[in-house]
């Protein structure tokens, strides 16, 4: 299971919230893993809803197990539950996730070095920590595909927003252990081969539960890989299934790629 919360204008705080879902039902095999084969694992006919505060939304299926809808935004830290019924197999899987409150880059800057050789750049961003303990993760997106051995995605391409996750050639999770007087200072140096001097660059406040699901994917690397290699005891939220169901609200912003003076 994955699942996002993506607020359509966050600028304005609109009150209309995007909820996607994607889901896959995990079958046995002795064969090679192919693509082909993990897409077949997508559920396309399931009947998806969601549950908070006593109001219950249906998904609509849309492409590759991947089902949407629009909600009224639910309150931070509401509790919604997800229920997935596969007709084909008549079982039914849930689970439960909270939604923490989004959290705004307060700056952010993404600088190519002045090479020939490479496309390394430098990203620096910096926001509030919220109260309590904290977990986030960060995307970077461009808006051309890069090539495939440029592509720096440090836990496993589990990319939020594109479906073709060659847009994203920068993800990490990380945990508010290193914030000083309220405020999380970090950097990063990957591969930005994009001729297009934009970016998008994404702020996700994540549960633990879904942080360690993803440093344990991390682990794993891709659905293919995971299936076919020694498997990592994934974390799962999931009641009769594998997975995670996380509900987030991701902070993105578009900025201008620099070049260094």
């Amino acid at each position: 299971f994955s699942s996002q919360l993506l607020t359509l204008d966050p600028s304005t705080h609109s009150q209309r919230t995007h909820c996607s879902s994607q889901f896959f039902y995990p079958r046995c095999c002795l064969s090679p893993i192919t693509e082909d084969f993990a897409n077949s694992l997508l559920l396309d006919s399931a009947r998806v809803t969601i549950s908070y505060d006593g109001i219950t939304d249906t998904l609509e299926p849309f492409i590759n197990g991947l089902y949407f809808t629009e909600l009224t935004s639910p309150e931070n830290y509401q509790v919604l539950e997800l229920t997935v019924f596969d007709s084909t197999t008549s079982e039914t899987s849930t689970a439960m996730s909270v939604l923490l409150p989004g959290v705004e880059l307060d700056s952010v800057s993404l600088t190519r070095r002045d090479t020939a050789e490479t496309f390394l750049s430098d990203l620096d961003y910096t926001f509030p920590d919220p109260e309590g303990e904290n977990f986030f993760v960060i995307h970077v997106y461009q808006f051309t595909p890069p090539e495939t051995d440029s592509a720096d995605a440090d836990s496993g391409n589990t990319g939020l927003f594109f479906e073709d996750d060659n847009f994203l050639v920068y993800e990490q999770i990380f945990t508010d252990r290193s914030a000083e007087e309220g405020i999380i200072r970090r950097d990063a140096v990957f591969e930005f081969s994009s001729p297009v001097d934009s970016a998008l660059v994404v702020l996700t406040h994540i549960e633990e539960g879904y942080y360690n699901f993803l440093e344990a994917r991390s682990r794993s690397g891709s659905l293919a890989a995971s299936l076919a290699n020694e498997p990592v005891n994934h974390p799962t939220n999931v009641q009769n299934g594998v997975g995670y169901f996380s509900a987030h609200q991701p902070r993105g912003q578009i900025i201008i790629v620099r070049n260094e003076e």
